[in-house]
């Protein structure tokens, strides 16, 4: 459908097929140039994902501008490369089970149409204090990427990974504690928190990707519950434990001086 800038409607009769639909590249999709979705003579405005489906391929909604709110079902596992880039018009995504949403595969980060949305509802509130449940042990990928309606995050003392851009985006969030359960923090993993202002790093944390708190200017405190055998870099060039027991130094390490840097710990059994 490239170039077929004259489109202005999509009509398809069946959400779980054109979920199943695998779009090669987003000018493969007539919503890119139409943005507007249509099914049984209605405008998609409001889209449920049927519960039959379990994966939404590459670009299903790309650029589908007339979308407002998304239901994501529990049947969902993973969702495709920008699936949902371009939903300009997204102000809500619904869920109904949290560890669920957190061991869903996005691809990228325009796979969430939380990216587009910024707002999570479960149960018909909207979710400004999140408490992962016990039961998940690794908060996925891109999982809140783009969620600044988050205001507080409780981790639960299941987790024991926190994967890449998992809080991207999350500018409305202020401090975060991260469980000594938790064993790695992903890359670009708080990127652009801005509101960000302290965190406490679990002594069970042997592993902080590159740039995992880039974007956060507001930080100014963070707390290693354990500060011993910290290094950074190829190099495992050595941090002064002295230095990550005082919260501001901690914050500028992890915010400028070694923001590029892989952090390590020497554990010991």
């Amino acid at each position: 459908f490239e170039g077929c800038s004259g489109l202005t409607e999509v009509h398809i009769t069946d959400l779980t097929a054109w979920c199943a639909i695998e779009f090669e590249s987003f000018s493969a999709n007539p919503l890119y140039y139409a943005h507007h979705l249509f099914m049984d003579g209605e405008e998609v405005t409001k889209l449920q994902i049927p519960s039959d489906v379990a994966s939404i391929g590459n670009c299903a909604f790309y650029g589908c501008s007339g979308l407002q709110s998304v239901e994501i079902p529990d049947s969902v596992t993973s969702i495709g490369s920008s699936a949902f880039e371009g939903c300009s018009g997204l102000t809500e995504v619904h869920i109904t089970d949290l560890t669920a949403w957190c061991g869903i595969k996005f691809y990228n980060n325009n796979a969430n149409p939380l990216s587009s949305a910024h707002h999570l509802f479960m149960d018909g509130e909207e979710v400004t204090k999140l408490q992962i449940p016990s039961g998940v042990t690794s908060i996925g990928s891109y999982a809140f990427e783009g969620c600044s309606g988050l205001k507080e995050v409780a981790i639960g003392s299941g987790v024991t990974s926190i994967g890449r851009n998992a809080f991207e985006g999350c500018s409305g969030l202020q401090s975060v504690e991260i469980p000594d359960s938790v064993t790695s923090i992903g890359m670009n993993a708080f990127e652009g928190c801005s509101g960000l202002q302290s965190v406490t790093i679990g002594s069970g944390v042997a592993s902080i990707g590159e740039y995992a708190f880039y974007g956060c200017s507001g930080l100014q405190s963070v707390t290693f519950r354990d500060p011993n055998g910290w290094s950074v870099g190829n190099g495992r060039t050595p941090i002064d434990p002295k230095d990550l027991q005082t919260p501001a130094t901690a914050a500028n390490f992890l915010t400028n001086s070694y923001l590029g840097n892989t952090w390590t710990k020497e554990t010991t059994d």
